[in-house]
């Protein structure tokens, strides 16, 4: 997930043929998700992010934020190397809200090459908690990104 001109909130990358999830006290265990998933802990950031634990729900023990600042500058990306070749449905999870950004731009690295969406956080996700992205190809030699 890239920068955004306005404030982001980075949760939760999941790449998944179907998502199941078990509620805990922290939030979303992400060892009762199915599929790879990356949580925000393991996410590479450039720039300033500051963890949180304030909108529920959430995976594993929080999320990060850009605190809305620093605007375009700020980026987190999510990488995984997948167990096989095939199209996978990829999902983003955020806690959605009113302060949230309409038009956070997100880069998939995909076999075919990047494709670009744009995720309005202000919509609670569809999917218990996570975003459908849509589905990718993804090969095994190369990470899986977005």
């Amino acid at each position: 997930m890239t920068g955004s001109r306005t404030s982001i909130s980075a949760l939760c990358l999941a790449f998944l043929l179907a998502a199941s999830a078990a509620l805990h006290a922290q939030g979303i265990d992400p060892a009762s998700l199915h599929g790879t998933v990356i949580d925000d802990a393991a996410a590479e950031y450039t720039g300033d992010w500051k963890p949180s634990t304030h909108t529920k729900p959430f995976v594993g023990d929080g999320y990060r934020h850009d605190d809305n600042a620093d605007k375009g500058n700020r980026s987190a990306r999510f990488a995984a190397v997948l167990p096989a070749n095939g199209e996978y449905h990829v999902l983003l999870a955020y806690t959605p809200g009113g302060s949230r950004a309409t038009n956070v731009p997100v880069t998939i690295e995909t076999a075919d090459g990047e494709k670009s969406v744009t995720v309005n956080q202000r919509q609670a996700p569809k999917l218990r908690g996570f975003h459908d992205l849509g589905a990718f190809r993804f090969i095994t030699d190369n990470r899986a990104a977005v």
